[in-house]
């Protein structure tokens, strides 16, 4: 059995469950128990060998694993004890800041020959020194931190729980008005309750650059009323004049808010005249493995942050998952991330001259 499980199989106990009675009540079965007959084996058993991944801690791999009827083999690309803290100590954080540059078009040059220079302050000992090279290995780490710990360390802890943001690259909000924008849009979601242990309103302004890296141009974290959040929503289309959608969760408000931002809209002579749209929806996927999913673009600077910013930002770095402290701020970005390349730009139309053609 080859990859016997994937991430399907495991988002929801009855998932886990099922792939384990699967296993134990059809596939057991199928084999033959070896056959003995006056004390010597005539014939053997069935052998079954089993290959996969570990996804979760209760996964189908893992159970195997702590079952002694089966006998177990665990391997990890990389031979340390804490891969995280090897990929955010001093020398590698330095790496990652020089290769993922992206003002510098020879950011990949530099990190490299900084590695070298360092290589025996940088080196870390591999399961195939002959297969892979550390340079290799790192950029596969912060690329995809959640799939690297899956597929190369067999660890499963990064999506249960723990930090999975190290760091974040952020620039002043002066220096964002310089860049060219290709799209921007409006993320929100939003909280009802205003009390100390209540979530917060969170709105995040982002735009994509022509050269795909993201920008959080504007991230707040607010405990408002429904009156004083749609009016910041609407100061903020006017102080964006480039925002063309607000994606804004259905969840809390159940379409009202999105109603009476439609209606500030239309009722206001300058944002009227612009194309906004907005998309309200209900949140169906799994928040966490959804946040958890972009943690390589935020640790490897591909996602930037306005350095004014700092609350929004922080509890960013602070989340542990859903049940531990606050993920609004980390809920709006991943929201901006999964939608930017997605939303349709309506250009304006403009006419030629009818000469022109003649």
């Amino acid at each position: 059995m080859d990859d016997i499980q994937g991430l399907d199989d495991v988002l929801t106990d009855q998932a886990k469950q099922k792939k384990m009675e699967t296993f134990q009540k059809d596939i057991l079965f199928a084999g033959d128990e070896a056959v003995y007959r006056n004390g010597n084996k005539i014939k053997s058993g069935t052998k079954f060998l089993i290959c996969g991944t570990v996804l979760a801690p209760d996964c189908f791999i893992s159970k195997l694993i702590r079952d002694k009827t089966y006998k177990s083999i665990v391997k990890r690309a990389v031979l340390v004890d804490d891969i995280d803290a090897l990929f955010t100590n001093e020398y590698w954080s330095s790496f990652r800041d020089l290769y993922y540059d992206n003002k510098n078009q020879y950011a990949e040059i530099d990190a490299k020959n900084f590695y070298y220079e360092n290589e025996d302050e940088m080196k870390f000992p591999v399961l195939w020194e002959d297969k892979w090279h550390p340079i290799e290995i790192a950029l596969k780490y912060y690329s995809d931190p959640i799939g690297f710990k899956q597929e190369m360390m067999n660890d499963s802890t990064i999506l249960t729980g723990g930090k999975c943001f190290f760091a974040v690259k952020t620039i002043p909000r002066t220096e964002m008005d310089d860049i060219d924008f290709d799209r921007s849009i409006m993320t929100v979601d939003c909280a009802v309750e205003v009390g100390k242990r209540n979530d917060y309103t969170s709105i995040c302004v982002g735009s994509r650059g022509i050269n795909g890296h993201r920008y959080i141009r504007k991230g707040l974290l607010m405990k408002v009323d429904f009156d004083t959040y749609v009016k910041k929503v609407i100061g903020l289309l006017k102080e964006f004049p480039e925002l063309t959608h607000i994606i804004i969760e259905k969840n809390t408000y159940q379409g009202v808010d999105a109603k009476e931002i439609q209606k500030k809209i239309d009722e206001d002579q300058q944002l009227s005249n612009r194309n906004i749209t907005i998309v309200n929806e209900r949140q169906m996927k799994n928040k966490e493995n959804r946040i958890r999913a972009m943690s390589g673009k935020i640790n490897n600077g591909f996602i930037i942050f306005a350095k004014e910013d700092e609350d929004f930002y922080n509890q960013i770095l602070e989340y542990q998952g859903s049940d531990i402290g606050h993920d609004d701020a980390a809920d709006t970005v991943s929201e901006f991330d999964s939608r930017i390349d997605e939303i349709e730009i309506r250009k304006e139309i403009k006419s030629i001259p009818r000469g022109w053609l003649f």
